[in-house]
């Protein structure tokens, strides 16, 4: 709602009048109004506010003032409760007259009289004028112009007297130019560019009364929308999504809608619309979603459109793809797919078991082979894929693929060969039968269709039917391409059997010689191998014959000479046909033993070979096989004054092990090794089986035996060539070992930092031997 503020302007006189032939100078008594006139002689005060006139005496002695009254424009008198908007005050030197929201009906002229000393009559009067403060009617604070175009900064004012304004972009006065023009309800902005962007002040002036009052406006700089990014033709697939993205600019930054034929796609079921980031997303697309897609770009400066075109390809729909069959070799097998789709697909036929499909025309591969395809009424399409002097391998799945562009559908299809019965994959040509085992016949005839099967048994130079019954010793099993014939044991039923394939074709048959079965020949040879304290080894020769059935082990009973056969109380192992070398441990020593061998197949034990009577020995102990790896014909160790020698236990050849012997002479090699320099013996008590050697020569050979000894002596060694690395080469030189030779174990703990700081703890369990 607008308001206008009046002010009021009063025109003061004063008049005095003497009673009773009194004299009295105006210059010495009088009255007068409060506030003075500011206006051409008159008094003001805004109209809607409240004003105070106040009437008060200059005289002598203030206290013989009386009867003092105010009279309205109209001469009548202002008294209290006639009007609840006027009341009158008095004051401590006069009277005051209060006009609360002042109208343009309360101006004119005001009139107040008062008494003096009951003789002289005084006067005054008041003029009041209607004034209208400055008032902004319109000038909003934040304005928005659009690039490119004329804009006013709006600014209406109303005063009255007239107002002069003026006007400032950031704090500098505007004049009229060529691009601004003040108007008297606005500064007209030509040609609206960003840098008219800023703070503008509206100054209002009313010089006559000395008034000012300014407004500052903000006023923000929009461009309208503008589309910079749009796909405008775009191709979906029926049934599947497609995604839209219309990328704008302006400012403020506008908000995307789309339609399609006039309708806004906002909260249309299938359709998801983002209109901050631009994009349309439309899922499972129907043919009729096709057509014109509009981009509608909105902010407060204007609105900008662009159009995609969008269409859907119909997925294509195979209608049509019979299953084939043919026999094999001179006939042709067609396969014919029929499909339809917008726009026509095109169709490829492709094998299950082929990596790529087959190619228009004659096969490069194989020219028995031709594809092609045709359009027939408009959108349907069909393909034929032909294949001549079919061959077994033809026979499978094979694909269709319906394809428009980026859609494409599949149908899988079969092509049945038909041939004759063949057993090639039948690996059974002679069964045995041994013991009361049955046995079971099995053939595995191929074949298109699957074949019956029929059994025969050559009996005198003829081929009799195997005869089935509840009471008969035959029973067949079989499962489509597969026949079983189940024999019971008895020498008469051996012989040979024919299995017998028949399907419409023809017929195929493979024969099986059924034979008997025993059990392994005697072992040919066992030769003694190395015999120790508790352990001797036997070499076989097998059998001379296997009997029918091959000899899956080998079998050794042994007692020792305490022991009969006839008490069972030997010992029995068994060991696989593929190892032709057995070692029996855990035997005593100087105790006579008694061996005999045999072989095993199905039909269970040959014969047993002769007895091999072997007594054992007491001896030393075995070589110990050093551990320490090689290479190159010596172990290389990255120290240049230190290596662990490490060690298996040997068989201590029946008296316990009580200490190794560790040697150890630098050596050279010219064309053989030789000794060069002095040796040294050092001592290991069991249960240790590594010593740590140091303080040896850096970049030098040495030679190292390990040997163990028993009550019986010292076993025979074994050895190994060393060589330590040069003082350059060494990751880390060894601290000097405080062992002496009778020293028990180490462990060693090797510590790189770096590549730089190294340092090697020694822990050591010293033990009194």
């Amino acid at each position: 709602m607008t308001i206008f503020f009046t002010v009021w302007i009063l025109l003061v006189t004063t008049t005095a009048t003497t009673v009773f032939g009194q004299a009295s100078s105006a210059d010495d008594i009088r009255i007068f109004i409060l506030p003075s006139p500011t206006l051409n002689g008159k008094v003001v005060n805004a109209l809607g506010e409240t004003g105070v006139l106040t009437c008060k005496g200059d005289v002598p002695n203030p206290d013989l003032m009386e009867d003092m009254k105010w009279y309205y424009p109209d001469q009548k008198e202002i008294k209290d409760s006639e009007d609840p908007r006027i009341t009158l005050v008095p004051t401590d030197e006069g009277l005051s007259v209060h006009i609360s929201s002042f109208r343009d009906s309360d101006a004119g002229f005001y009139r107040c009289t008062a008494t003096y000393a009951k003789t002289t009559k005084l006067e005054a009067n008041v003029s009041l004028a209607s004034y209208v403060p400055i008032t902004f009617d319109s000038a909003p604070k934040d304005q928005y112009a659009t690039k490119g175009e004329d804009y006013k900064i709006e600014c209406v004012v109303k005063s009255d007297p007239e107002p002069r304004v003026t006007w400032y972009k950031d704090h500098k006065r505007v004049s009229n130019s060529d691009r601004y023009v003040v108007h008297p309800d606005g500064l007209l902005v030509r040609n609206v560019s960003e840098s008219d962007e800023g703070v503008y002040k509206c100054g209002v002036t009313v010089i006559v009364m000395g008034h000012s009052k300014e407004q500052f406006i903000s006023l923000q700089v929009q461009e309208k929308p503008r589309v910079i990014s749009l796909v405008t033709e775009m191709e979906g697939v029926e049934g599947e999504s497609v995604s839209m993205k219309c990328i704008g600019e302006g400012k403020p930054k506008p908000q995307v809608e789309w339609l399609h034929q006039g309708q806004s796609l906002y909260g249309i079921p299938r359709h998801t619309v983002d209109k901050y980031e631009g994009s349309l997303l439309i899922e499972n697309l129907l043919v009729e979603d096709k057509g014109n897609y509009v981009c509608r770009l909105n902010n407060s400066a204007g609105t900008a459109e662009g159009t995609v075109l969008l269409s859907v390809i119909s997925k294509p729909v195979i209608q049509q793809f019979l299953n084939t069959t043919v026999p094999v070799d001179n006939t042709s097998a067609i396969l014919i797919c029929r499909a339809s789709g917008n726009p026509p697909p095109d169709i490829l036929f492709h094998k299950e078991s082929q990596p790529y499909p087959f190619t228009l025309g004659v096969q490069e591969r194989d020219n028995r082979i031709f594809q092609e395809q045709k359009r027939i009424d408009g959108e349907i399409t069909e393909g034929s894929l032909k294949i001549k002097h079919v061959m077994k391998s033809d026979d499978g799945l094979y694909n269709c693929i319906a394809s428009n562009g980026r859609s494409r559908t599949e149908r899988m299809g079969h092509i049945t060969v038909e041939f004759v019965p063949t057993f090639e994959h039948t690996p059974m040509k002679e069964a045995w039968m041994w013991g009361s085992k049955a046995v079971n016949l099995t053939c595995f005839a191929e074949s298109i269709p699957n074949a019956t099967f029929t059994w025969f048994l050559e009996v005198g130079g003829n081929s009799l039917p195997i005869k089935l019954g509840e009471n008969e010793p035959y029973r067949v099993y079989g499962l489509e391409s597969l026949s079983s014939l189940l024999v019971s044991p008895g020498r008469e039923r051996l012989g040979l059997y024919t299995c017998v394939a028949t399907n419409k074709l023809g017929v195929a048959s493979h024969s099986i010689l059924l034979r008997e079965a025993t059990t392994p020949g005697r072992i040919q040879q066992v030769i003694t191998g190395p015999i120790t304290a508790t352990t001797v080894s036997f070499k076989i020769a097998g059998p001379v014959t296997d009997g029918g059935l091959p000899v899956n082990y080998y079998i050794v009973h042994y007692k020792s000479e305490r022991d009969t056969w006839d008490s069972e109380n030997y010992v029995r192992k068994t060991w696989p046909i593929e190892e032709d070398i057995i070692t029996i441990e855990g035997l005593e020593p100087l105790r006579s033993y008694s061996f005999r061998f045999a072989a095993i197949n199905e039909a269970g034990n040959g014969e047993f070979s002769e007895k091999i009577e072997t007594t054992m020995k007491r001896a030393a102990p075995e070589v110990p096989s050093i551990i320490t790896e090689s290479s190159g014909g010596y172990a290389f160790t990255p120290y240049s004054d230190q290596i662990e020698i490490k060690w298996s236990h040997p068989l201590d050849n029946g008296e316990k092990i009580d200490k190794f012997e560790i040697s150890y002479i630098p050596v050279r090699n010219s064309t053989r090794w030789e000794i060069d320099g002095e040796k040294t013996d050092i001592h290991v008590l069991p249960p240790h089986l590594s010593y740590l050697l140091s303080n040896l020569q850096p970049n030098t050979y040495y030679r190292v035996d390990v040997r163990a000894h028993n009550s019986i002596g010292w076993g025979n060694p074994s050895h190994i060539i060393i060589k330590t690395a040069g003082l350059h080469d060494a990751h880390l030189k060894g601290s000097p070992s405080s062992a002496s030779t009778s020293t028990g174990h180490f462990h060693v703990s090797i510590c790189w930092l770096s590549s730089i700081l190294c340092s090697c703890f020694f822990s050591f369990m010293n033990r009194n031997f």
